[in-house]
């Protein structure tokens, strides 16, 4: 791990120091940190590893892993993006799934899908999983996303990180039951109600397919994607590189060494998945990416480059009763094999992924490019307004995920 941050952060707040204090001094300066701080913005929660948040889109790196391990689609298949999908009949709610802005894509296969975002696309394959459980098992999905770290820590020498969550349908009676049994009246005292509140839906096969229901860290999605990149193998994250004598520094006590959690196999549809992620941000693969316009004029002849946006629903305020605005992600690697970069981007309440994670992002990769990074500097424009980026989202999204 050659960087990261994670914002608001201790460092930030007036009048408080707690670098190089011990003792009963530095309680204190942990109790006012943690006064500082809300449920919605902690100030000692390192977000980048241990907040676990829906990955949205940037999750069908691993919702069409799964679909392609299982048989439900074939990389070449192609679908009709009508801008909805129907998951039953009626017009109850939660029946009619949609694309963001109810945009149509027309024919799609798995590299379009990917291109553009196709939440159509996902919420099929997230209803035939689910309709297919007898002859693939009620967690076929969950299995096979699971094997691409999610739901599990990716081991990263550093304390307190997250496992995330990919809920299944025991997961999710479990749930039910557990709250049924610390509190009756939680479903007013009716256990029938508490099993039927558990019970898994299709609608909920079909969200998980664009990454809403489940959590994930922003480490946990780099993680997936570098695997990806770099043919299949998940690492064991680590913030070391090397430890040296302390007046001798080319004298390495310990070096970091790669250690390898597992691999995966993306076959064939390896090259689909590298040329979907690659539209997304390059014009010159194809047209309709959800991140061109934010890397037009980026050096691609330098550094190939390939992400993938994510636009995460957030729920409602208890405290207002609205809608909050929507989580930005991104997530891009490089695939110039002899210099390998994976990034990834969450910004809280900040709306599309192309609005604010996108472009964060690129201002980092676009720095190491250029080498300014090595130089510390500040990248040119690096200050993103995440809630005019909000508003703006909030202003041409109508459902969907991206």
């Amino acid at each position: 791990l050659v960087g990261g941050i994670s914002c608001p952060t201790w460092r930030g707040l007036q009048g408080l120091e707690p670098a190089g204090k011990c003792g009963d001094e530095m309680d204190e300066e942990i109790k006012e940190l943690r006064r500082a701080g809300t449920p919605a913005t902690p100030k000692l929660l390192n977000r980048a590893m241990q907040g676990s948040y829906p990955p949205a889109s940037t999750f069908k790196l691993a919702s069409a892993y799964a679909a392609l391990k299982l048989g439900i689609i074939q990389p070449n298949d192609t679908i009709a993006d009508g801008g909805y999908y129907r998951l039953c009949e009626g017009e109850a709610k939660g029946c009619v799934k949609r694309n963001s802005g109810s945009t149509a894509h027309g024919s799609v296969d798995l590299k379009r899908a990917l291109t553009v975002s196709s939440d159509v696309y996902f919420y099929r394959i997230g209803d035939l999983a689910w309709r297919q459980r007898d002859e693939l098992g009620d967690d076929a999905m969950q299995r096979h996303i699971r094997e691409l770290g999610y739901g599990s820590r990716t081991g990263i020498d550093l304390p307190g990180e997250s496992a995330g969550t990919v809920p299944d349908p025991e997961s999710e009676m479990e749930l039910a039951m557990s709250l049924f049994e610390a509190d009756p009246d939680y479903f007013n005292g009716d256990e029938a109600l508490a099993k039927d509140a558990g019970r898994w839906r299709s609608g909920f096969s079909a969200d998980q397919a664009i990454g809403q229901k489940v959590n994930a860290t922003p480490l946990q999605t780099a993680n997936a994607y570098a695997a990806l990149a770099n043919g299949g193998t998940l690492y064991q994250p680590s913030v070391l590189d090397k430890i040296t004598v302390h007046d001798s520094p080319d004298k390495i006590v310990v070096a970091y060494k790669p250690k390898a959690n597992s691999t995966v196999d993306f076959g064939s549809a390896r090259d689909s998945f590298l040329e979907g992620f690659k539209g997304v941000v390059d014009p010159s693969i194809s047209y309709g990416g959800t991140a061109v316009n934010v890397f037009s004029g980026f050096p691609f002849s330098s550094m190939p480059l390939a992400g993938k946006t994510g636009t995460a629903q957030t729920g409602e305020d208890p405290k207002t009763g609205y809608e909050r605005p929507d989580n930005s992600l991104f997530a891009a690697f490089t695939l110039d094999g002899n210099s390998s970069w994976t990034a990834s981007a969450m910004f809280e309440y900040s709306g599309f992924g192309s609005s604010a994670a996108a472009p964060a992002v690129r201002h980092v990769l676009e720095s190491i490019a250029d080498g300014s990074l090595y130089q510390f500097q500040i990248p040119e424009g690096a200050v993103i307004d995440a809630e005019a980026a909000a508003q703006q989202t909030a202003a041409t999204s109508g459902g969907g995920g991206d």
